[in-house]
C-alpha cells in the first residue's frame, strides 16, 4: 500500500539497519521528494563523519554529485573526468549567464528557444530566469541580442561542467565516425522538430489563462477505507497550459493523477476532462488522453515499430490513419533510424522519446506525464522539455508529476499537496513572492512549503 518512493525510502532504511563499512547505492533517491532526499543525505553524511562508512553513489541528481568527496563522471561505459566537485566546476566558470525573459514569456520559451542557437551550449530555467552556458563575450547571443536581452554572468554549477563533457564526448564521437554535431545533437535530429518558432519568436503568451479549461476539479475526495488519500480539493487546468502536480512521497498527487486519467474513480466530488464527465463517461474521456507511465509501459520485446503499431490499435486508428501517424510521430521524436530496434536495447531518452510518440499517435487534447524524467540524463531532460514547450505551443494541455524541482519552472502553474491536501496553487513566481523567497530555486521553495505547512499543523 506504500507509494512508489516510500517503498524506495524503507529499502534505504532497511539498507541503513545495520551500518556496514561500505555503502553501494545505485540511484538511491529515483522517486524520492526533495525533503527526503535532504533528510538521506544528512544521514549518509552522519555516518560518513561518525562511524567513517564509506559510500559508493550513482546518482542523476547533480547536487547530490556535489555532496561528494570524489566525483567520476561516465558516459556509455566510459570514464570522462574524475576531480572533485569544485574541481570539475571550475571547467564551465565564465562560460555561465543568465537572462531574464520578457514579459509575459514563459521561461520555458527563452529556454527552448536559446536551446536552438547554435552558441548556447545549455539553457534550463532557474529561479525565473534562465541559466545558460555560451562561450560568446558577455553573454550576448545572437537571440538574446534580436530580443534586446542582456544576460548577466552567473556563478558556474557541476551540472553546467557535467553537460559540457557530455557534449565534448559526444561530438568527439561523431567526428570519430565522419558525422557534424551540433552541441551533441547528430545529424539527423533537427533542432527545428522542437522550436525552430520559439527561436524567433518570443511573444508573449497567456499560458493558462485561456477561457477554454480542459480539465475541472470540485471538492475532490478519495478515501481507502479510513483513510483519506486525497481531501476536498479544487483547481482548474486551461486549454495548453502545462500544470505541475508536486508533493511529498505519499502527499496524494499520484493517487490525483490517477483519477484525472480516469485510472482511479473518486469517492465523491466533480470531475471533468475535456468537457467529459469522468464519473459519467471514463471512457469516452480516455479518448481525449495521451498518458505516459513513469516505467513508460513498452513491450520491451517488440520493435519501436511494432510498440506503435500496438498502441495505435488500442487508441483504435483506422489502419491508413494510423501508418501516417506512426510515420510522423517516428519523424518527430527522432526514431525513424531504430524503427526496427527491440524497446529493450533502447538508451532511456529513446524509451521517453518512444512512450512519448506512443501516447501521441491519436493527437490527444491533454497528456499526462508521471515522473517522465526519472532516471533520464540531463541532456535527455532538455530535450523532453523542448518537445513540451512544444506541444503546449500547439494548444495540448500538459499534466507533469515530477520530483525534480527544477522542472516545476518550467511549469504555467502547479500545485502542491501533503497528507491529501492541497498546500499551494499559482504560478512558480506567484508562490515565490508568497513566500517571500523571490530569488530561491524551486527545491528551496518546495521545502519551505511542505516544512511551514507540517510546522502549523502540529500546533494544531
Amino acid at each position: 500500500k506504500l507509494s512508489g518512493g516510500m517503498k524506495q525510502k524503507l529499502g534505504l532504511a532497511c539498507t541503513l539497519v545495520r551500518s556496514p563499512d561500505l555503502l553501494l547505492l545505485d540511484e538511491p533517491t529515483v522517486g524520492v521528494d526533495p525533503l527526503s532526499r535532504r533528510e538521506l543525505w544528512t544521514v549518509l553524511q552522519q555516518l560518513v563523519g561518525e562511524e567513517h562508512l564509506s559510500v559508493f553513489v550513482s546518482t542523476a541528481y547533480m547536487d547530490e554529485a556535489a555532496r561528494c568527496q570524489q566525483v567520476y563522471v561516465l558516459n556509455q561505459g566510459r570514464m570522462l573526468a574524475h576531480d572533485t566537485p569544485a574541481g570539475l566546476t571550475r571547467r564551465a566558470q565564465g562560460l555561465c549567464y543568465r537572462v531574464a525573459p520578457p514579459k509575459g514569456v514563459a521561461t520555458r520559451v527563452l529556454q527552448s528557444a536559446l536551446l536552438d542557437d547554435p552558441a548556447v551550449q545549455d539553457a534550463v530555467p532557474v529561479g525565473g530566469q534562465v541559466h545558460f552556458i555560451t562561450s560568446v563575450p558577455d553573454g550576448r547571443v545572437g537571440l538574446l541580442t534580436r530580443h534586446g536581452l542582456t544576460a548577466q554572468p552567473a556563478e558556474a554549477r557541476l551540472e553546467d561542467a557535467f553537460i559540457l563533457l557530455l557534449h565534448a564526448d559526444q561530438n568527439g564521437a561523431a567526428n570519430g565516425r565522419g558525422e557534424t554535431t551540433l552541441r551533441g545533437k547528430a545529424v539527423g535530429e533537427d533542432a527545428s522538430n522542437t522550436s525552430a518558432a520559439a527561436a524567433e519568436q518570443l511573444a508573449p503568451v497567456p499560458a493558462g489563462e485561456g477561457d477554454q479549461v480542459d480539465i475541472e476539479v470540485r471538492d475532490l475526495v478519495k478515501k481507502f477505507g479510513d483513510f483519506t488519500a486525497v481531501a476536498h480539493t479544487s483547481f482548474q487546468v486551461h486549454r495548453g497550459e502545462v500544470f505541475g502536480l508536486l508533493g511529498p512521497n505519499g502527499a496524494g498527487k499520484t493517487t490525483t493523477f490517477r483519477m484525472l486519467c480516469g485510472l482511479l474513480p473518486a469517492t465523491s466530488g466533480q470531475l471533468s476532462v475535456a468537457g467529459v464527465d469522468l464519473r459519467k463517461a471514463r471512457t469516452q474521456a480516455r479518448a481525449h488522453i495521451g498518458y505516459v507511465a513513469q516505467k513508460f509501459s513498452l513491450y520491451e520485446k517488440l520493435t519501436v515499430y511494432e510498440n506503435l503499431c500496438f498502441f495505435g490499435g488500442i487508441y483504435g486508428l483506422p489502419r491508413q490513419q494510423l501508418a501516417a501517424r506512426i510515420e510522423a510521430v517516428m519523424q518527430e521524436f527522432q526514431l525513424t533510424s531504430r524503427r526496427d530496434q527491440p524497446a529493450i536495447s533502447l538508451p532511456g531518452g529513446y524509451k521517453q522519446r518512444l512512450a512519448m510518440a506512443a501516447a501521441l499517435l491519436h493527437k490527444p487534447r491533454i497528456l499526462f506525464l508521471d515522473e517522465p524524467t526519472s532516471g533520464i540524463d540531463p541532456l535527455a531532460r532538455r530535450t523532453f522539455w523542448q518537445q513540451i514547450t512544444r506541444l503546449a505551443a500547439q494548444g495540448t494541455t500538459i499534466i507533469i508529476t515530477t520530483h525534480f524541482m527544477d522542472e516545476a519552472e518550467y511549469c504555467d502553474r502547479m500545485m502542491i499537496q501533503d497528507h491529501g491536501e492541497l498546500l499551494v496553487l499559482g504560478r512558480p513566481s506567484d508562490i515565490r513572492r508568497r513566500m517571500h523567497l523571490p530569488d530561491a530555486d524551486m527545491n528551496e521553495i518546495f521545502i519551505a512549503i511542505v516544512e511551514q505547512s507540517r510546522e502549523e499543523g502540529a500546533k494544531t
